[in-house]
């Protein structure tokens, strides 16, 4: 079959009252899957409706019109009943509705739980990305955690399909810029205990956030980046010998992780970056 798509067919956000392109591709493969699931592998029709859907609007203006999403969706719908493919129509709504072009898609946190079981028999290149930024976890932490997210001691990371392992950083060093600063060896370590505490919860409150948008676990493991421990070795350590600081530097790295791994039950990664 000769494809002759001479215009490009532009979407319109009302919303952002801006407009860009169809991306063609994307819609091609909603349409194929569509038609899959009712039965219908041949790519020669989803191909032919397509091509006419966008030759209708090519042709109702002389220069490449702007259309709306649901405005193409719901024409997209019209021809296919039209045609007789009720159950493809049904299908073309739905991906279209998660799934919407590429251009204007935004950022997908969570999915309706009766569409699941059709989510996951999408192909790969079908399956929206779900994702949480490191502003949007809206956890319930107590004023002492938010405390550390404030001073940037424990940092959230995003979390996605494309990566689905709960992860955070951590500067032990920025405790200094905290009101309340160790001022003496002792009341490190027990700030250390006490930070080592907290990342557990924050990491288990995280855990529990995705399971709750997403109605999965995140995967088995989180992950720790513990950051700056030279930066802390150099506030905290009294000798200026080198070997004592080494070792000074692993107290400080086992104090950190020992209690962390002891105190969780989920697998953790963690590593030192100094």
């Amino acid at each position: 079959m000769i494809r002759f798509r001479s215009q490009t067919l532009l979407i319109y956000d009302s919303e952002t009252q801006t407009e860009s392109p169809l991306d063609q591709d994307v819609l091609q493969h909603v349409l194929e899957h569509a038609f899959a699931q009712s039965g219908i592998h041949d790519p020669t029709i989803p191909t032919a409706v397509l091509d006419s859907v966008l030759l209708h609007y090519q042709q109702s203006v002389p220069q490449p019109p702007r259309v709306t999403r649901d405005e193409l969706v719901s024409q997209l719908t019209r021809v296919l009943q039209e045609l007789g493919h009720p159950e493809a129509a049904r299908h073309v709504t739905f991906l279209a509705t998660v799934f919407p072009p590429a251009s204007t898609k935004q950022p997908v946190t969570s999915f309706p739980q009766e569409h699941s079981a059709e989510l996951e028999s999408l192909p790969p290149v079908l399956r929206p990305t779900r994702y949480l930024g490191a502003q949007e976890w809206e956890l319930p932490l107590m004023q002492e955690s938010q405390l550390l997210l404030q001073k940037q001691v424990v940092t959230l990371l995003p979390i996605s399909d494309a990566h689905p392992v709960v992860a955070v950083e951590c500067r032990p060093s920025r405790l200094y810029d905290l009101p309340l600063s160790p001022q003496t060896e002792l009341e490190l370590h027990a700030m250390l205990a006490s930070l080592v505490r907290q990342l557990g919860e924050i990491l288990r409150l995280m855990r529990e956030r995705v399971n709750a948008l997403w109605g999965i676990s995140a995967e088995h493991a989180a992950h720790v980046h513990f950051l700056e421990i030279n930066a802390l070795v150099q506030l905290s350590c009294p000798s200026r010998n080198a070997k004592v600081r080494q070792r000074y530097n692993r107290l400080l790295r086992e104090e950190l992780t020992s209690p962390l791994r002891e105190a969780n039950t989920f697998q953790l990664l963690i590593d030192f970056t100094d």
